[in-house]
C-alpha cells in the first residue's frame, strides 16, 4: 500500500513511520478535500499611510476648529504636521486655507500700518505737495486703503502661492529633490501660510512672520518630498538670493547711471 502522505510504497507489513517522508502512519489521514490554509500576507513595506490634516477633515470637526487646529500644528509642530500631510488629494482645500490665513495676515498688517501712520500725524503730508500726490494719498492711507487691501488680499495671496510654488518646485527639480509632484510642493506652501498669523504681533510681526514662513516651508518640503533639509533649504533660499542679487545689480546700475548724468551736467 502507498503512503497516504507522499504516495511512496510501504513495506509489508508497514512500519509506523514512512521510510520516505517519515510521516506517522498511525495518525488519522487528512480528508481528501482538505484545503491548506492560505499563507499570511507579507508585512507591509515602505511608509505608513499619512493620517491627514485637521483642515481636510473640517467636514467632521467643524470649519473653525479645523482652521485653529491646523494653524496650531503648523506653527508648534511643523515636522509632525507635514509628516502626516497627504501629498495628493486636490489643491482646493489647501488653497482655501492658505487664502484665508494669508489674507487675514495681510489685513492685520495693513491695519497696523494705518494705526502707525495715524500716530505719525501729518508726516506723510509733508513729503510732497504735488496735486497728483494729494489725489493718491486717500488711496494709500486711511479707510480707502484698508478697503482696497481687504478686497484684493485673497487674489494677491492666491497669485503669490502659485508663483512661489512654481519657482520653488523648479529649483527642486534642478536639485533632484522633487520626488513628489507639483501638488506636494503647493500643499506645503499653502499650509506654510499659517505663519501669517504672527502678523498680529505689533512692529516686528511682519519680519518674524516672513522668517518663520521660510522655516516652516523648508521643514514641509523635506517631509513631503522625503528629502534632506539642506536640499529643501536650498530650494527655498536660492530664489531669494537670486532676487537679492538682481535687485542689487539694478540698484548699482541705477546709481551708476545717475552718477553719469550728474557728471555730464557739471
Amino acid at each position: 500500500m502507498p503512503c497516504p502522505r507522499c504516495g511512496a510504497p510501504l513495506p509489508d507489513p508497514p512500519d509506523r513511520f514512512c521510510p520516505s517522508c517519515g510521516a506517522d502512519l498511525a495518525a488519522p489521514a487528512p480528508a481528501p478535500d482538505a484545503v491548506l490554509a492560505p499563507a499570511p500576507p507579507p508585512p507591509p513595506t515602505g511608509r505608513r499611510p499619512r493620517p491627514g490634516t485637521p483642515w481636510e477633515d473640517r467636514g467632521r470637526i467643524g470649519f473653525v476648529q479645523a482652521l485653529v487646529e491646523t494653524t496650531q500644528k503648523v506653527l508648534m509642530a511643523p515636522q509632525a504636521f507635514f509628516a502626516g500631510m497627504p501629498t495628493t488629494g486636490g489643491v482646493g482645500g489647501p488653497l482655501l486655507y492658505g487664502m484665508i490665513v494669508g489674507s487675514l495676515g495681510m489685513i492685520v498688517a495693513a491695519l497696523y500700518r494705518e494705526v502707525f501712520s495715524a500716530l505719525m500725524g501729518s508726516t506723510m503730508a509733508t513729503l510732497g505737495n504735488s496735486g497728483e500726490l494729494r489725489r493718491l494719498m486717500p488711496l494709500l492711507t486711511g479707510g480707502a486703503s484698508i478697503v482696497v487691501q481687504v478686497v484684493f488680499a485673497p487674489l494677491a495671496v492666491i497669485i503669490g502661492l502659485f508663483v512661489v510654488t512654481a519657482v520653488v518646485h523648479v529649483v527642486l527639480l534642478l536639485l533632484g529633490g522633487a520626488r513628489k509632484g507639483f501638488e506636494a510642493t503647493f500643499r506645503v506652501m499653502c499650509y506654510s501660510e499659517a505663519a501669517a498669523v504672527i502678523n498680529v504681533i505689533p512692529f516686528c510681526g511682519g519680519a518674524v512672520s516672513g522668517i518663520y514662513f521660510l522655516v516652516v516651508a523648508i521643514v514641509g518640503l523635506a517631509e513631503a518630498h522625503g528629502i534632506g533639509k539642506g536640499t529643501a533649504a536650498a530650494a527655498v533660499l536660492l530664489p531669494l538670493v537670486l532676487l537679492c542679487c538682481c535687485c542689487a545689480g539694478v540698484a548699482v546700475l541705477a546709481v551708476g547711471g545717475l552718477a553719469s548724468v550728474l557728471s555730464q551736467m557739471k
